[in-house]
Parts: C-alpha cells; structure tokens; sequence
C-alpha cells in the first residue's frame, strides 16, 4: 500500500495567492483478477494580487490494472476561469489499454464535456512496439470535434515517435506531427552521445517548423547543439 499526499499555500503579507493539493494512494490487491487500483485528486487555486480569485482546478483519477495486463482509467477535469468573462470547463474522459509490459501497448480513449463556450468530443489511440531490443516507435492519433467552433480548431493531429539505441550511451530520438487544421508538420531529432556517463554528455539537435502546438508556425530550420560536463 503506497499513499502520496501533499498540500502547499503560497502566501504574501496580504494574502493568499495560490494553493495546491496533490493526493495519490496505490491499492496492491494482487486478488480477484486485479492486480492494482491507484486513486489521485489534484486541486489548485490562483488569485490576484488584489485577492480575486483568477481560476481553481480540479483533477480526478481513477486507474484499475489487471493481472490479465488490461488497464482502465476513468479521468475526471472541472476548472474555472476568469478572463474577460468567467468559464467553467469540464472534461470526463474514459481509456483502455492493454500493456504486455515488454515493450508493446496500446490504449484508446474518449472523451466529452465543454471548453470554453463549446462541446467538446475527445479521440485519441496511442499504441507502443518494440521492434528491436535497440529499436523501439509509437504512434499517437488525436482527434477533437468543438461545437460551435468560431475559430476552426477542431483538428486531426497525428505524432510519431522513435529512438534508435546504438549502444545505452549512443541513442538518437526522433519526432513527427501533423495537424489537419492548420499548415503544420514539426519534425524533430536529437542525438545524444554520452562520452562521460552519465553527465558528460554531446548532442545534436535538428527543428523543423517549431514546437508551439496548434498555432500557425513558420517552417523554418534550426540546429541546436549542447555540451555537458561535470569535472
């Protein structure tokens, strides 16, 4: 039985400005087919400067693992928001996956509840393989229906990820997505070379577009390169 429980508030001489609530308890039954449930609730409160409460956030999960290496999670999100005018937005989202805990897994959920003004409808599959001890990809597939949708952001957006393992210090990862509703491919690779494990480190970084999700970026190209070395 493992239970994680922490509370912090963070105060000013007048007077409170945030608040943040984090609790995570894991069941090990190892009994009646099920091998584990794990609850969590995370709540946070912001206020202004001036003690006006600017927003709060509710989260709440609940993850049941079978011994058959079947997974259910039912998720739960309430959160308000004050900008020119106040939102309550709400999400409840149901998953299934299937992990075989060797490398392979998949997992599809969906979701509904409101954002902003709109319904909303959630999508989205994820599924993992290891195609070589070296070698493993997963592919992300997201789909978001918004009604009424002023600004077109229901999208497709499509995510492939890869890492290629030469050795454990030589790895090179690399990233791809796509988002159907606007003029967006972002590919990313790195390559990390380890030569003083394990903070001695080289790498290599190459952007396509940049990562900022679901706005317009220019597709340019960027290089980036990091040196690392504790003496």
């Amino acid at each position: 039985l493992l239970a994680n429980m922490n509370t912090v508030g963070f105060l000013t001489d007048d007077d409170r400005k945030e608040f943040d609530t984090n609790y995570t308890r894991t069941f090990w039954l190892n009994r009646y087919g099920i091998e584990s449930i794990e609850p969590s609730v995370n709540y946070n409160r912001y206020w202004s400067q001036e003690g006006l409460l600017r927003s709060w956030d509710l989260d709440a999960e609940l993850e049941v693992t079978l011994r058959s290496k079947w997974e259910f999670e039912l998720t739960r999100r309430d959160e308000f928001k004050r900008y020119e005018e106040d939102f309550e937005n709400h999400r409840t989202e149901v998953e299934v996956g299937y992990d075989t805990r060797a490398g392979r897994s998949a997992r599809v959920s969906y979701g509904w509840g409101r954002n902003y003004g709109s319904d909303l409808r959630l999508l989205r599959g994820w599924v993992s393989f290891k195609i070589t001890d070296s070698w493993n990809s997963s592919y992300e597939l997201t789909k978001l229906w918004l009604d009424p949708d002023p600004e077109t952001e229901s999208t497709w957006i499509h995510a492939i990820r890869s890492t290629y393992s030469f050795n454990p210090d030589f790895f090179v990862k690399v990233f791809f997505q796509t988002n159907s509703t606007i003029d967006k491919k972002n590919t990313q690779a790195v390559l990390v070379w380890r030569f003083l494990p394990p903070f001695g480190a080289l790498q290599f970084a190459y952007q396509h577009g940049t990562s900022s999700r679901g706005t317009t970026s220019e597709q340019g190209h960027t290089l980036f390169t990091k040196l690392s070395w504790v003496f």
